[in-house]
């Protein structure tokens, strides 16, 4: 029974060994194995001294890309090589008034603002002590002011029309549109976008087609 006795601590102390061997070695591999959890866990981001991952951002949450210098709400400067329109004067503005109301009236088979009309564009081609407007224009509108029948007052709305016309490209004046009627192989200026014939009047007002 001694002897038997002598051999127990012996095992006991083996087993213990063999327990701590196994402890010792399934730490290590514990050791070895998390940062590669670690680095599954984290995928492209950064791994932290810690063991843990940094935050990263969903793609919702992205930061944009900081914006080109300039001025907040600062618009495209305009191109120095386009034409510019011209600010109107108010002689020009009362001449160009003065001719719609003339374009109108023909469109209408009427000769009732005509002659009044007419005669306020002589007045003011010749009274502007600039002299914008071409001269022909003060003579072009007097004869249409002296017309006595639509027929005549046509004829010289049409002369009319071809001065402005020119006056209005060169200036670059906006606001009236250019048509033409291939009945009447003439051309003339108006406001809106529906044709509105001076020539034809009310037997084909909506005859003629708009230049670009």
């Amino acid at each position: 029974m001694k002897g038997l006795n002598q051999k127990q601590p012996e095992k006991t102390k083996t087993r213990l060994m063999k327990t701590q061997t196994i402890f010792i070695v399934l730490t290590a591999g514990a050791s070895l194995l998390a940062p590669l959890v670690v680095s599954a866990q984290c995928g492209s981001a950064r791994i932290l001294p810690g063991g843990g991952c940094c935050y990263r951002a969903p793609a919702s949450a992205a930061i944009p890309p900081p914006a080109p210098p300039g001025v907040p709400g600062d618009t495209a400067a305009p191109d120095a090589g386009a034409p510019q329109a011209t600010p109107l004067a108010q002689s020009t503005k009362t001449i160009l008034d003065s001719y719609v109301s003339i374009q109108t009236a023909l469109a209408s088979d009427s000769l009732e603002a005509v002659a009044q009309s007419g005669n306020a564009i002589v007045q003011n081609v010749r009274g502007d002590p600039s002299k914008i407007s071409p001269p022909q224009v003060a003579r072009e509108a007097d004869k249409l002011a002296k017309a006595q029948d639509l027929e005549s007052a046509r004829k010289a709305f049409k002369s009319l029309s071809q001065s402005l016309i020119q006056y209005v490209r060169a200036n670059h004046i906006t606001g009236l549109h250019e048509a033409y009627c291939p009945m009447a192989k003439a051309s003339w200026l108006q406001v809106g976008t529906q044709i509105n014939n001076p020539y034809m009047g009310r037997s084909m007002p909506g005859c003629g087609e708009f230049k670009s």
